[in-house]
């Protein structure tokens, strides 16, 4: 607790782990809240957190938005992600005809 305290790098990485948790466990709601604190800090790869978290709720258009964002900022996952959610999203499409 004292690093987290005195530390805002170790604030900054527990944030993002926290919110990284909630989106694990299924509480999108409380991880769009902790990684929403991690981009205020300037931890840009909440991009991708965000952009998952969107994507587990099935709303791809603003995980996709998230991801772009991220690749805005030059994090290099985002393009595999941008590929793997156009697929998820065309998949989508397909069987829902």
């Amino acid at each position: 607790l004292y690093m987290i305290e005195h530390d805002p790098g170790a604030r900054d990485i527990w944030e993002y782990n926290l919110a990284s948790h909630y989106d694990k466990i299924g509480e999108y709601d409380l991880a769009i809240k902790y990684f929403n604190i991690c981009l205020k800090a300037n931890n840009t790869v909440a991009y991708l957190g965000l952009g998952d978290v969107y994507r587990h709720k099935k709303e791809y258009e603003t995980a996709l938005a998230y991801y772009e964002e991220a690749k805005r900022h030059h994090l290099y996952q985002a393009d595999s992600q941008i590929r793997s959610l156009k697929r998820e999203m065309m998949f989508s499409r397909i069987v829902k005809r």
